[in-house]
């Protein structure tokens, strides 16, 4: 990622690191947020389908379309993709699982992520590509986020829980594999979903070795209590579960 890019423009390049085949048809399915697309000349055919949950968004949380090519929008969140099947080389899914499951929630409706994502592959093209980023479960910051509120009494016990928006590397891996993708890659996303600087493949060993890298880049400027905590960390392989976010991708088979 280019460090002095702005965070959007650092995002839409992350779904630029797969290939898609030509023609690059592609559809973005967003949730409550302003899509990626929006106002950017993506090289291809772009739509955008606004998944809104309900005919009224409580609150007017609707997002700003912008000049995204197409637009349509889906008011439930079981309804079927309003596409014909085969017509997408490359599916963005930037946050969307996380922002469905949560807004499911909200509106006490079932959103089945397993089921959604067939979808998603059923209007992919032989060959095609999905690609998202999703919050990981067990990422250290938001496990400190959670203990906190706890503590501090500003969440009840429930809501400290791990929502349905949460996955980990085992369960997004697991998601993918039930869709019948082939060619699937994981990858821990640095720092977050909204700003990528750094991509790690979360392969065990390759992991390991970006991490220890990433660390002596970093020792300069930490304690050697934090840097032995992140040795540990790095050394046990925890440290590829413990970021905040997951990069994904998996193809169509032809």
């Amino acid at each position: 990622m280019i460090p002095y890019a702005n965070p959007l423009d650092r995002a839409r390049a992350l779904y630029r690191i797969p290939t898609a085949p030509q023609p690059n048809r592609t559809l973005e399915i967003c949730h409550g947020r302003e899509p990626l697309l929006s106002g950017f000349n993506w090289p291809g055919e772009a739509h955008c389908l606004r998944v809104t949950g309900s005919a009224a968004e409580p609150g007017g949380g609707q997002p700003n379309l912008g000049r995204c090519p197409d637009v349509a929008s889906l008011t439930g969140f079981a309804d079927r993709l309003p596409f014909a099947a085969k017509s997408f080389d490359l599916v963005i899914l930037h946050r969307t699982l996380d922002d469905l499951a949560a807004a499911s929630e909200l509106h006490a409706a079932r959103f089945d992520a397993a089921a959604f994502l067939n979808q998603v592959v059923d209007v992919l093209a032989p060959g095609g590509l999905v690609a998202g980023c999703v919050d990981n479960r067990h990422g250290l910051k938001r496990a400190l986020r959670k203990l906190s509120r706890r503590w501090l009494g500003g969440a009840s016990r429930s809501e400290a829980a791990d929502p349905a928006a949460a996955f980990s590397l085992s369960t997004l891996r697991a998601l993918l594999v039930g869709a019948q993708l082939s060619d699937i890659r994981l990858f821990t996303l640095l720092p977050d979903c909204d700003a990528p600087m750094k991509l790690v493949d979360a392969d065990a060993g390759i992991s390991k070795l970006a991490f220890r890298r990433e660390l002596e880049a970093q020792r300069h400027c930490l304690s050697p209590l934090a840097y032995l905590a992140r040795r540990v960390a790095v050394e046990s392989g925890l440290a590829r579960h413990l970021e905040s976010a997951i990069f994904f991708w998996g193809y169509r088979a032809c």
